[in-house]
């Protein structure tokens, strides 16, 4: 992670780098548990690099929203996904903490890694598990990656990371409660179901 995100906005990813190789991508699809025909939302997608893992896993039956805030993002996964013949992905531009353009009860997981901690929760909370409860099957998952709350080398300022009981103090007013949680190093991920 070479970007901060800060909900003060000094800082914002524009260019779409990736947390992807920081830690075993392999271990949280396990984890994440996709099958054929799944539909998965990459929220806050940068680089697009798990929407495209998640592409090959769901198969032609299934189907990737992957959305970031920036126009030149979406543009840029468009002429990935189409330079590697991924035609079950489909990149939006949005800002996570407007409304999501998915219809209600879409999303079989919804993904976000490396960007709750860029938002004022504070501010936003509601409106995006609420969005995020919205467009969740029933039977559906919410996955947060994050990076842990303890010094690193890397990563947003101390101040604005989230340890896993904070993130789950946020969300489970929404009608989500905590399933999982697996220890990627300096990272961390949660899953959610709702209830």
């Amino acid at each position: 992670m070479n970007t901060i995100y800060n909900h003060e906005g000094t800082e914002k990813q524009k260019n779409g780098i990736s947390s992807y190789n920081r830690f075993d991508v392999n271990l949280v699809f396990e984890k994440l548990d996709l099958k054929d025909g799944n539909t998965f939302l990459d929220l806050g997608c940068g680089a697009g690099d798990y929407s495209i893992k998640a592409s090959q896993i769901v198969g032609d039956s299934g189907m990737i929203y992957a959305l970031d805030q920036w126009k030149e993002i979406e543009n840029r996964l468009i002429n990935k996904a189409n330079l590697l013949g991924i035609k079950n992905l489909m990149a939006l531009t949005s800002d996570i903490k407007d409304r999501i353009p998915l219809d209600d009860k879409t999303c079989d997981v919804c993904f976000i890694c490396t960007v709750i901690h860029g938002i004022d929760l504070s501010k936003y909370c509601k409106n995006l598990f609420e969005e995020l409860h919205r467009i969740i099957k029933k039977k559906g998952k919410l996955a947060i990656i994050e990076i842990k709350k303890e010094e690193t080398s890397f990563g947003p300022p101390m101040e604005i990371r989230l340890s896993p009981k904070e993130l789950e103090n946020f969300i489970i007013e929404f009608g989500f409660k905590q399933i999982s949680y697996t220890d990627l190093g300096s990272f961390y991920m949660v899953e959610f179901e709702m209830v």
